[in-house]
């Protein structure tokens, strides 16, 4: 099924307040490819979760179509002899705000090895992005 959030527990209302104010969202995707969002990443990347599918290609359809392909080449990511990766990227919110994203993520193994899904972190970097610019430009 694709689409499903991860619902916190009562006792991760502060860890939730503390991810909304440093612009920070978790997800996974999963073996059979089902894309799980959590509440904030679905807000940082404008997204209603009624409306949110879960599928790669409404993930990607989120992404700058200039950053597309070379996201698309960390999907044979599980090949690496790295479990861990960085990037970064830009989106285009459906209200056309372009943000930038710092993700962080893992690969998910079996207990035999095998890569069994991904995990990570994004985080909204527009602000620094901007003052980075700005700074350079002075």
């Amino acid at each position: 099924m694709f689409g499903q959030r991860k619902e916190p527990q009562p006792q991760d209302q502060l860890l939730r307040e503390v991810h909304r104010v440093a612009k920070i969202g978790t997800w996974e995707v999963t073996a059979d490819e089902e894309l799980l969002w959590s509440d904030e990443t679905l807000d940082l990347f404008g997204v209603h979760p009624d409306a949110f599918t879960g599928s790669i290609d409404e993930f990607f359809g989120l992404v700058h179509p200039d950053d597309i392909e070379r996201l698309r080449r960390l999907e044979d990511f599980q090949g690496s002899e790295s479990d861990y990766f960085k990037s970064e990227y830009r989106i285009v919110r459906s209200d056309g705000d372009v943000r930038h994203i710092r993700q962080t993520a893992i690969v998910l193994r079996a207990g035999d090895g095998t890569p069994r899904g991904f995990s990570g972190m994004v985080q909204d970097v527009s602000e620094q992005i901007e003052t980075e610019a700005r700074l350079r430009q002075a």
